[in-house]
């Protein structure tokens, strides 16, 4: 073992990698999302939709021609062949895991050829962002990306070149004691130790991980379906400080949409915080805090008064961000009152439209394709009727995001102007408020430093 695998953070967690996903770029798991984002490359980054195994595609109907890069290779240096490409998307397609997928077939040792079943740019991204993995037995033989796995342990193993080391332990209370002790640097997927920081500790910034927070507004509700009310809440809305309350440190990044910082749709202005312009919609508006209580009334004495429905954790971070939340709407005379849900009663609070505000957690697909979120719906849609659960209408919005999920060869330039026009629209409409990526890893210690992404 050299000196820098060494010195690399350690992890700490209770799962063993062969437990989880490990070869998905997709999953939520922390654990998942931490090997997998240094393991494997698929045909283009789904992050910046740029080409990384794949130099470029031609696309006609739903047929799409990818043309590998000279240098695509595996791990130990052998040529990463278009066969090998086909062979693994049919897999996962076969495994019921690529929906979507009609066919795959080499054409050449640099040329891969597929069928979609649609010819939708969402269809192109899903097989283009799809991790390619070799084997899926742990540890890796080899990978898609340049790093390898090296067993260094019992239940260790390092990813080289050094990025981290993992260490596996059999429960909570050893895992507990390492922490305290210094051994790891950080922890995943231990539910009783997402607490944050140990007293008198200072947390340190850390990489993002694939979950992203955000408010929902149900745009039929009496009170937040008035988009005086939606300006005024998102005005109020001081993001960098509800996440440094909740976290310890500055975020890395705000959302300017609900996708992935970076992400090649997302718009790059950032949104407005403005409480002093808050304050005088509200007061314009006819709210006024006409008995000295601090909550503002309307004419008939009806106090401005919000439920916040979110998810329960054991995350007291996540339980931080619901009452600094309430804080800041306090000072704009707005009461907000958390309620917490287990998961399956908020999602159908969420679809049946019994809610008014929700700080939830999102995990989004590799393309930037919205439409069941924000797209209107036909009646006889049933499904699009409960994915678009704020109850957004809006024929432009729609016209928008069906464009550009058929733009013809899904060009990334057409495709990112359309979806920027989209997300100003939304986002002056304020059916949502994106808020920030929630951190990668649960619990952390101070003084760790992360390599970059491209590393």
């Amino acid at each position: 073992m050299n000196l820098e695998t060494l010195n690399a953070p350690v992890v700490g967690g209770l799962q063993a990698p062969e437990q989880v996903a490990w070869y998905s770029l997709t999953s939520p798991d922390t654990l998942s999302y931490l090997l997998g984002s240094q393991l494997h490359r698929s045909l283009l980054d789904p992050l910046t939709g740029e080409p990384s195994l794949a130099q470029g595609w031609t696309m006609r109907g739903s047929r799409v021609t990818f043309t590998l890069s000279p240098d695509a290779a595996w791990s130990d240096g052998s040529p990463l062949r278009a066969a090998d490409v086909a062979d693994l998307l049919l897999q996962a397609a076969d495994e019921g895991e690529l929906h979507g997928l009609e066919s795959a077939r080499a054409v050449d040792a640099r040329t891969v050829e597929i069928e979609v079943e649609a010819p939708l740019c969402s269809a192109l991204m899903r097989v283009a962002a799809w991790p390619m993995v070799d084997v899926r037995e742990w540890p890796p033989a080899r990978t898609s990306g340049a790093a390898r796995v090296e067993e260094v342990g019992a239940m260790e193993w390092v990813v080289e070149p050094a990025q981290f080391r993992y260490q596996v332990y059999p429960d909570e209370r050893s895992l507990r004691e390492a922490w305290e002790q210094g051994d790891i640097n950080s922890i995943v997927g231990a539910s009783d130790l997402t607490m944050g920081p140990l007293p008198g500790e200072q947390a340190a910034a850390q990489r993002a991980g694939p979950l992203l927070a955000t408010l929902l507004f149900r745009v039929d509700d009496g009170l937040v379906g008035d988009e005086v009310m939606r300006e005024a809440l998102t005005l109020a809305t001081d993001r960098a400080a509800l996440y440094e309350a909740a976290y310890g440190f500055a975020p890395d990044a705000l959302l300017t949409a609900l996708l992935p910082p970076g992400h090649w749709a997302a718009p790059t202005d950032a949104l407005d915080f403005d409480p002093e312009e808050a304050v005088r919609l509200l007061d314009a508006a006819g709210w006024q805090d006409r008995d000295g209580d601090g909550t503002r009334e309307n004419e008939a004495g009806d106090p401005l008064s919000l439920t916040l429905s979110l998810p329960l954790s054991q995350d007291m971070r996540w339980e931080m961000l619901a009452r600094v939340l309430a804080e800041q709407w306090a000072a704009l005379g707005v009461e907000l009152v958390p309620m917490y849900l287990e998961a399956y009663p908020l999602q159908e609070r969420l679809h049946d439209g019994r809610w008014q505000v929700a700080l939830v957690a999102y995990h989004v697909a590799p393309d930037a394709d919205q439409l069941a979120l924000w797209g209107t719906p036909a009646p006889s849609d049933l499904l699009g009727n409960e994915m678009n659960v704020t109850g957004y209408r809006s024929a432009s919005i729609t016209s928008l995001l069906r464009e550009a999920a058929e733009t013809p060869g899904c060009d990334p330039e057409e495709r990112t102007a359309l979806y920027h026009q989209a997300w100003e629209q939304l986002l002056n409409d304020r059916p949502l408020w994106p808020l920030f990526p929630l951190p990668l890893d649960e619990v952390h210690r101070p003084g760790v430093s992360w390599p970059d992404e491209g590393s």
